[in-house]
């Protein structure tokens, strides 16, 4: 008997724009793997496999491309409220 292993992780954002910004970012690394959408201000990823261990190696691999591209992003937003304010 085949084991199937499927895993869907839900981040929610302040906004559905920095949502699909990351949506953006990741989606090129994980193509082929996870699968994600945004909804309203959620990003919601969905990947599926029949090992454990390479499931654990996606979702490894997904968590650290959204914890890159949410510290670029969140980062670029900081920067560009500064300067509105100066």
């Amino acid at each position: 008997m085949e084991m199937k292993v499927h895993a869907v992780m839900r981040c929610r954002y302040p906004s559905g724009e920095l949502a699909e910004k990351l949506l953006e970012t990741i989606s090129p690394d994980n193509e082929g793997y996870v699968d994600s959408k945004v909804e309203r201000s959620q990003l919601i990823s969905e990947s599926s496999s029949t090992s454990l261990m390479t499931m654990r190696s996606t979702l490894d691999d997904l968590l650290a491309c959204l914890g890159t591209a949410e510290r670029v992003i969140l980062k670029d937003v900081e920067t560009e409220m500064n300067k509105r304010r100066e």
